[in-house]
């Protein structure tokens, strides 16, 4: 009989299995319905995404608003808002974080040998994080239960906390403190591959220690966080190890729990927990609230939810408890395709969605404003702050009934926009959505403060609401504007979705160029559209992201139709919008176009040929030489006698061709040069810097009859210069030694009253070969002479 029984289970154990992997690979072509909606608590639903490498926060409607692939994932899930407020999901054998853009911005991994587990992970505000890992080894099974494989791969399970430095600071291992024949059916026991525990949720209680759940064990245990020891086991009938007696929850004979997954520890100290149901005779799931006296040792089921009919999901599935009392339960790998339920505490459903399949479902209030207040009596009521900025508030007059209203505002406009009026609407791009537990019914004005809400005209903006969120006509409301508060407001008298709109009557501006899509290597670009025909200005807007939450331009006063933007970075995709405005009335935005700036160029430093480096003897007269280099379509270059280039003696920009010509260098001088190629987009860096030195000259020159000047080297070592004192003029002496260092130089004006010799003291020169020059009479004399006492 018992062989049987485990037969029939194992049955129906691959029956579900093929089920759901026929309905994860469907999950692309069914995307989730919306069965029921009525008042949900504020957020976005996180689940597994349409798109194994894309990550989606998914509205009440259905709709993915806002969305991320990342192609180099295979796969993306267990997607989860932290406590510090960081998103996280796992993908492979690591845990990602990203930012409100979806870019990741950090990743976790375990240390040591563990493979990193994607059942749960921590993040915690003070920068402590808790990972679950897998902890494989080679466990001759022979020893422990007849029939065992002698090389059994049996996997354990570690709890890692890390930190804000990423030390390793505590670690549990199952294999420590679990008997891992406990639960395990025999016959699971004699495979090659064994799994114990299964850890599949984390959480710290009030005193700090942890919680865990371990499902395979049946159980939650509480394990001390200073040293590691199992502090109690709560577990259901299957339980090995139980040491609570569970009051009020047993049916068929089976009480307590089985199987479980997402359990988690509630402000009041109760445990709220998805109830799997596995070894149950008669298998169901449901989401089980125990009261736990951890003194006495007992588990009173104080809440539950079963569904009628039942529902049986072998594998995976949440729970997630919200602060207005709701409950959002996740059905995990189940055969009705169930997704979720959202159910008040009398079982009443705010929201069902089916016909897709997730391991896991939350709600969380991110990358929207939302804010609950309890309303029992008339008032005035703020339903917006400095962190949850809703921007709204409500003056109600009376109340049918008392309870939560929770107001969402969400940055984007509303699916399917339908008017009772015929008159085209104009719809800004934000839409607000007033839901309620407890109340029936209000009376009172809802209030818009315009002077947060940017970009509006409140002279010709009407409020709109409809009943259902995503679905039916929006009804424009009689709506006043108060300029005493800055505020639009309208009366109502129930909940709902709200818009803010305006009648259309501008035509829309159409893009023209760049078109959509492109790619410019320019960081300077004209965006132009078509003219609209009405006496107009444009508003246009630059953003990072194609929702225009991060605008990196808004410019409202446009007269022409285009611009010219700067500030664009290399590599970067940018998408930008057009809008026309005639005095108080906008047309809608354009369609929504891209382009990208390419990758910035690249040139290489061109390679110098001739002079070679440190060539001597080069000629005064003559060309430097460089190969081309691709892409290049002109070069740069300087000549210098000094190697900081701070003596430049020759500069040319803008060179075509591969040479450029040296006229009159001085004899016996050292020279520096490099080059730099460049195009129309960007220049390379400067090449390696080359040396060469002139050539010296080969006669000294001699006195000259015909000359207006002399130079003589004297038997005591000085120079004399003589003149022709019957002409005046500027005299401009230089003497440098074989190095091309200057050694001395003079300059003076010279008159027929003055001397004609000029003596040069080089009492402080070394003495050997110097080179002059001299200008005199604009005419230049130049030549090489020793220096030297006879």
């Amino acid at each position: 009989k018992i062989i049987k029984k485990n037969m029939k289970k194992n049955f129906l154990i691959i029956i579900i299995i093929l089920l759901f992997n026929r309905l994860a690979t469907a999950q692309i072509q069914n995307p989730i319905v919306v069965d029921t909606l009525d008042n949900p608590a504020p957020g976005y639903l996180f689940m597994d995404p349409f798109n194994p490498s894309v990550i989606n926060l998914i509205d009440n409607s259905g709709k993915s608003i806002y969305s991320r692939e990342f192609k180099q994932l295979a796969r993306v899930m267990f997607l989860k808002l932290q406590p510090n407020g960081i998103l996280t999901f796992f993908s492979g054998n690591q845990c990602y974080a990203v930012d409100n853009n979806f870019t990741i911005i950090d990743s976790f991994a375990c240390s040591g040998d563990y493979m990193t587990d994607f059942h749960d992970f921590l993040l915690l505000p003070n920068g402590h994080y808790f990972l679950i890992g897998k902890d494989a080894r080679i466990i001759d099974m022979s020893k422990l239960i007849e029939g065992g494989q002698v090389n059994a791969t049996v996997y354990g399970y570690v709890i890692q906390e890390f930190d804000a430095n990423r030390e390793l600071v505590f670690q549990w291992n199952s294999f420590d403190h679990l008997n891992l024949l406990d639960n395990i059916p025999v016959d699971a026991l004699k495979l090659p591959t064994i799994e114990t525990a299964h850890i599949n949720s984390l959480a710290l209680d009030f005193d700090s220690n942890l919680i865990v759940s371990v499902r395979l064990q049946d159980e939650i245990i509480k394990i001390d966080r200073n040293t590691g020891d199992i502090i109690w086991r709560l577990g259901g009938k299957a339980s090995m190890n139980n040491q609570f007696e569970i009051i009020g929850d047993t049916i068929e004979g089976f009480w307590g729990f089985s199987h479980q997954h997402s359990m988690t520890r509630l402000q009041n100290g109760n445990i709220l927990m998805y109830d799997n149901g596995n070894m149950r005779p008669t298998p169901f799931s449901r989401v089980v609230e125990y009261k736990i006296d951890e003194v006495n040792k007992t588990a009173t089921l104080v809440w539950q939810y079963r569904p009628t009919p039942d529902i049986f999901a072998y594998s995976m599935g949440s729970v997630q408890r919200f602060e207005n009392g709701n409950t959002l339960i996740c059905w995990g790998a189940n055969d009705k395709q169930l997704t979720m339920t959202e159910v008040q505490p009398d079982g009443a459903k705010a929201m069902e969605i089916s016909n897709y399949i997730s391991y896991s479902v939350f709600r969380f209030p991110y990358k929207m404003a939302s804010k609950q207040e309890f309303i029992n009596k008339p008032g005035r009521y703020i339903l917006s702050d400095t962190i949850n900025q809703t921007d709204i508030s409500l003056d109600v007059f009376s109340t049918y009934g008392s309870g939560y209203l929770s107001v969402e505002r969400h940055f984007y406009s509303p699916y399917n926009i339908q008017f009772v009026t015929q008159k085209t609407m104009d719809v800004y791009s934000n839409r607000w959505v007033l839901n309620n537990k407890g109340l029936s019914k209000i009376d009172g004005i809802i209030r818009f403060d315009i002077s947060k809400i940017k970009n509006l005209n409140p002279l010709r903006t009407i409020i709109a609401m409809r009943t259902t969120e995503g679905d039916g006509q929006f009804i424009p409301l009689e709506t006043h504007y108060n300029n005493q508060e800055n505020t639009l407001e309208a009366n109502i008298q129930g909940f709902g979705e709200f818009i803010l709109c305006f009648p259309k009557q501008i035509e829309t501006p159409v893009l023209s160029y760049p078109s959509n899509n492109s790619t410019t290597p320019e960081t300077i670009v004209t965006l132009g559209w078509q003219a609209v025909n009405t006496d107009s200005k444009y508003r246009c807007q630059i953003s990072n992201d194609s929702n225009f939450i991060d605008v990196i331009f808004d410019s409202t006063n446009i007269t022409d139709s285009w611009i010219i933007y700067h500030n664009l970075n290399y590599g970067s995709q940018y998408y930008w919008r057009v809008q026309a405005i005639s005095d108080t009335v906008e047309s809608n935005w354009s369609d929504v176009w891209s382009f990208t700036i390419s990758q910035k160029q690249v040139l290489d430093s061109p390679q110098m040929t001739s002079p070679q480096n440190e060539q001597s003897n080069v000629p005064v007269n003559g060309s430097l030489y460089w190969e081309s280099v691709t892409g290049a379509t002109n070069y740069n270059v300087e000549l210098s006698k000094s190697s900081d280039f701070q003596y430049i003696v020759l500069k040319r920009n803008g060179i075509t061709v591969q040479t450029l010509e040296f006229n009159n260098l001085e004899y016996s001088t050292m020279y520096y040069w490099h080059v730099q190629a460049s195009n129309e987009i960007t220049s390379s860096s400067w090449s390696d810097i080359w040396s060469f030195t002139t050539e010296p000259l080969t006669s000294v020159n001699r006195p000259d009859e015909n000359s207006s000047v002399s130079l003589y080297n004297s038997s005591n070592g000085n120079l004399y210069i003589i003149l022709d004192n019957k002409i005046n003029g500027l005299l401009d002496f230089n003497l440098y030694d074989i190095y091309g260092n200057d050694a001395c130089h003079i300059k003076t004006n010279i008159d027929v009253s003055g001397t004609n010799t000029i003596i040069v003291n080089s009492g402080n020169f070394t003495y050997g070969v110097y080179f002059y020059r001299i200008y005199f009479e604009e005419k230049f004399y130049q030549g090489k002479i020793l220096l030297t006492k006879y």
